[in-house]
């Protein structure tokens, strides 16, 4: 039971999270002359690159969880 509720299903996903990031990264990486030529600043690309790599890293690392959760209120 979590915080009065019951637990009817958990799923865990956390190894989407750094497949997720890495693939936003080479998207971005790949496209950026075309967003930049669509009006995206280089400082927005760098700094997005920048934020999306920590995020591959803490993903290696094992910093990151992410699940979803369904809960039932008891009746």
């Amino acid at each position: 039971m979590a915080a009065g509720f019951d637990v009817v299903e958990q799923e865990v996903l956390t190894h989407h999270l750094r497949t997720h990031y890495a693939r936003v990264l080479e998207e971005l990486t790949a496209r950026a002359d075309e967003l930049r030529n669509q009006g995206v600043t280089a400082e927005y690309i760098d700094s997005m690159s920048t934020g999306l790599r920590h995020w591959v890293k803490a993903a290696d690392a094992g910093n990151l969880a992410f699940a979803i959760h369904v809960f039932r209120k008891p009746s």
